[in-house]
């Protein structure tokens, strides 16, 4: 008898925490998953759109061709492109750490293949270029990538960098990506660095969310197996709620008390709950993710084939697992707006046709009866009197 009302309690435990769970869904606390990553497009715009500041030069000239985007020499100061550009993710996704890979094309005069590197003379030397990325919260820089080059070739070349942002407590990021470019040691005209083609792209986790309830119906099981309950500490009592007056079964002080349920759980036979439920929210975050855009309903499928799998091919049907079927269908199934009395589904005019098939008869072909019923006996009856 002490095992039997431990394990009627405990389905009663069990069964009503999976009622509340359902009932109060929306403000379940959720546990971030990462179930893959993403690249973004390139988030800077053309160079045309730049704003510019100091020697910069868009139109033939000086040293400057049709459609590039050159510098002056050292009386202009140099020349920057700048512009600003948003990080296409959340605060969570933000927080969890993200890459950032950018470049640029640069196209070098010639004169930097024989000019000498720059000393502090007033004289011709390598030209240098600088790209800077700076990251802001608000208005406030909170962190720069800078890369300063030489150039010390004619034509042009592609440059591409990587930064790695880490884990942070960011509330928000905007970025600007600025290019300087100057002729050093060259006063007039723009034959300084000429930039084409910037990219900036940004590689981030893809989070899902997935509700503590899996856990909350670990925790459960993991008590029941820990209660004993005796007969004289099991009482009826009625407590008030926002639903109403309802009954409710309350136990003796050395068990936790059940706070509001909406109908008393009635079990009418004895189930044996021998086997914990063996869920590791771990093991489904650590499988690798197939698709980089999956869905929270999708992630929750997968722990939900997660707890499945642990039963077996032939221990699913017995009716401890069966059990267990139904407590992860409540969780993980979408039964927030299953009941909702606002939805309905629409009749579809036409659906039925009003068209009969129409009564009639087959008339018999008695000369075809004849010959084929005929013809049979005369067959049969040879064949009958053969054996004589």
């Amino acid at each position: 008898m002490r095992m039997r009302n431990k394990h009627l309690f405990g389905l009663h435990l069990l069964l009503l925490s999976v009622f509340l769970l359902g009932s109060h869904y929306s403000s379940a606390e959720e546990i971030q998953i990462i179930t893959g990553t993403e690249t973004s497009s390139n988030l800077l715009p053309n160079m045309s759109t730049f704003s510019t500041s100091g020697g910069t030069k868009k139109s033939a000239g000086q040293g400057c061709a049709v459609g590039a985007y050159c510098t002056s020499g050292e009386s202009g100061g140099g020349g920057t492109y700048s512009s600003t550009f948003d990080l296409p993710m959340t605060q969570d996704q933000i927080n969890s750490g993200f890459d950032l890979n950018y470049g640029v094309d640069v196209k070098s005069h010639v004169t930097n293949l024989t000019v000498p590197v720059c000393n502090g003379g007033n004289v011709d030397c390598k030209d240098t270029w600088t790209l800077t990325v700076n990251l802001l919260q608000d208005t406030n820089i909170v962190q720069t990538f800078t890369h300063t080059v030489v150039l010390d070739f004619s034509g042009s070349r592609s440059y591409a960098y990587e930064q790695t942002i880490v884990a942070n407590s960011y509330e928000n990021l905007t970025g600007k990506f600025s290019l300087f470019g100057i002729d050093s040691g060259f006063q007039s005209g723009y034959h300084g660095p000429q930039f084409s083609s910037p990219s900036l792209t940004a590689t981030y986790n893809l989070i899902s969310y997935i509700e503590q309830e899996v856990l909350n119906i670990i925790d459960a099981a993991e008590i029941l197996e820990d209660v004993v309950i005796e007969p004289e500490m099991i009482v009826q009592v009625q407590i008030q709620s926002p639903i109403g007056e309802v009954d409710i079964i309350e136990v003796a002080p050395v068990v936790a008390e059940i706070e509001i349920v909406e109908t008393e759980v009635t079990i009418a036979a004895e189930i044996e709950v021998e086997q914990e439920i063996e869920v590791q929210v771990a093991e489904v975050v650590e499988e690798e993710v197939e698709s980089s855009q999956e869905t929270k309903q999708e992630v929750k499928q997968k722990i939900a084939k997660k707890i499945l799998s642990k039963m077996g091919s032939k221990g699913r049907y017995d009716n401890t697992n069966q059990l267990k079927t139904l407590i992860v269908m409540q969780v993980l199934g979408n039964t927030k707006g299953f009941f909702d009395p606002s939805a309905s589904v629409p009749d579809r005019l036409g659906f039925f046709d009003m068209t009969t098939i129409p009564d009639g008869s087959i008339s018999d072909n008695n000369i075809s009866a004849y010959f084929m019923f005929g013809g049979s006996d005369v067959a049969m009856d040879r064949l009958v009197e053969s054996q004589y």
